[in-house]
Formats: structure tokens, sequence, C-alpha cells
């Protein structure tokens, strides 16, 4: 629903620009598409990552909620008499960290082309509102919405990623 409303918004700016048909139909395909492409791609990211916070959150909840048994690399639930080895608990987290591991080497490229591509989306918008305002002393209220529109993305789309990492170092600093 977020992504439909952000699509829904950039289309309502882009299709009240006082340009032709021709020109906004060119930067609905030559900004707003790909725009759309990588807000997916980082929702997507952010689904994965969180289905690995939920599995380390079970792991770490399973250390939680046991008492050492007398057997030697047993351990057994307060609520469930249940024998657990210890070596299901570490394999399972290896494979959540190979999962990890796979992540990041898939989506490193994607996340490092976003973070340039939001850098300079920053940087060229806010020029373009400056030398409307100071240098040019005349910009539409158009292009200041359109403008601070990109910025506001650009920076929703850094917030996302960097909260990806930070959820995941959440989790498995156990504090």
């Amino acid at each position: 629903m977020p992504l439909l409303s952000i699509l829904l918004i950039h289309l309502t700016i882009n299709s009240t620009r006082e340009d032709t048909l021709t020109k906004i139909i060119l930067v609905t395909f030559s900004f707003i598409l790909p725009h759309m492409i990588q807000f997916v791609l980082i929702a997507y990211l952010y689904t994965l990552l969180l289905f690995v916070k939920y599995i380390l959150r079970d792991i770490s909840g399973i250390f939680l909620h046991m008492k050492k048994v007398t057997m030697r690399n047993f351990y057994q639930f307060e609520e469930k008499s249940f024998l657990f080895h210890l070596r299901n608990v570490k394999m399972s987290y290896m494979e959540v960290f190979e999962v990890t591991k796979d992540l990041n080497n898939t989506f490193e490229v994607p996340i490092l082309i976003t973070i340039i591509g939001c850098f300079h989306a920053i940087v060229s918008e806010a020029h373009i509102i400056y030398h409307g305002v100071i240098v040019e002393k005349m910009l539409h209220f158009h292009w200041i919405i359109n403008c601070s529109m990109w910025i506001i993305w650009q920076m929703l789309k850094i917030h996302v990623l960097s909260r990806c990492g930070e959820t995941l170092k959440l989790e498995v600093c156990f504090d």
C-alpha cells in the first residue's frame, strides 16, 4: 500500500507539470519507473531481513527458556519436557548466518547503486531549488514541491536501508 501511494503521488506531481505529454511520459519512464523499482527492491530486501530477524529471535528465545539438564550438551525447556540438542541450535544459527551472508552478497551492488543515486538526487534537487530561488529569483511552486518530494523519497530510501542493518544488528547483539 505505501508503494502504491508513492506511485500515485509521483504520477500526480508529474501530470500537473506544465509540459508536453511527451515530456511527461519521458519523465515517467526515465525517473519514476526506476525509482519505483528501487523502492520494490528495498521493500523486498527489508522483508527478507525481517524473516531473518524473526528466525534469530526464535533462536535466542530458545536460550531464554531453557534450563540445563544433567546430560552433556543437552538442554530442557522449563515449560515443556523436551530434550533439545545444542548442536541443532548451532546448526540453525549457522544456516541463518549463511542466509544473511548470501543476502549481503546478492544485494550489495544494488544497495550501493541506490545509495549513490540517493546522494546524487539529494544534491541535484537541492541545487535546483537553490538555483531557482537565489540565482534566477523565480521558481514555480510546482518545482519546489517536486524537488522537495524527490529529496524526501531519497531520504526515505536511506532510512529504510539503514533500518535494515540496525534491525539485524540489534537482534544479533545479546545485551
